[in-house]
């Protein structure tokens, strides 16, 4: 009994330091088990999206970053950016894995909980707004958000210690962009080659971006540049 424990908090430890080197992500924080609410529903991408849709997923998508909502990667020819919305414990499937009696009785848990679906709604309904109004502004090429049948189409995501998983996209809620560059190290790039008017011109894009948002009707909440 003693070595059966022993083995359980060893393999328990080991677990936390993988979970950890793969910078917290795990491929069940993508799925949910809510059920889809006609509130995300968008329309069905068209040829054209689909047939670029089918030209992007041949390639594998690496670990590229983590935000306060959804895990980031990039594709092999560093052209494209998929996030993946994480959602929280209470959210995914199976969710009595994480605190199964806490979000039931716990009040502070049960805050919590009305607090993320309060955050999910916000999320989501920025998301589909973003497809709908902001496509070109925020590089959009294709939004999901509910479980459909459409798509059928497979992702190959690398990890940041190599390990691979495949993800079916008509299961997930997930966001795909054209890659942008970082304004800060562009713009120090840029000023290295002596390329002002160049550097110049990429801070008036900025603000032409800016100003065509706030022309739309929407504002960033977050305007941190660097990001």
């Amino acid at each position: 009994l003693s070595m059966l424990v022993l083995f359980v908090i060893s393999i328990t430890h080991l677990d936390r330091i993988f979970f950890k080197e793969s910078h917290s992500f795990s491929l069940r924080f993508l799925y949910t088990c809510l059920p889809n609410d006609p509130r995300w529903d968008l329309p069905e991408p068209s040829k054209e999206e689909l047939s670029l849709l089918d030209s992007i997923v041949h390639q594998k998508f690496h670990y590229l970053d983590k935000g306060a909502h959804c895990f980031a990667f990039i594709s092999e020819d560093k052209k494209y950016v998929i996030k993946f919305h994480r959602y929280a414990s209470h959210m995914r499937i199976f969710p009595w894995l994480n605190h199964p009696f806490s979000y039931q009785f716990n009040k502070e848990r049960k805050k919590i909980k009305a607090h993320n679906f309060k955050t999910l709604d916000y999320n989501l309904a920025n998301y589909k707004t973003s497809y709908e109004n902001l496509k070109e502004e925020s590089g959009l090429i294709l939004v999901h958000i509910n479980r459909t049948d459409t798509l059928k189409k497979t992702l190959t995501l690398v990890d940041k210690r190599g390990g691979e998983y495949k993800v079916p996209l008509d299961q997930v809620t997930f966001i795909l962009q054209h890659k942008a560059d970082l304004i800060y190290p562009t713009l120090d790039r840029l000023y290295g080659a002596h390329q002002i008017d160049q550097a110049k011109a990429v801070v008036s894009q900025i603000i032409h971006l800016m100003v065509a948002c706030c022309n739309k009707g929407y504002v960033d909440q977050d305007p941190i540049l660097r990001k």
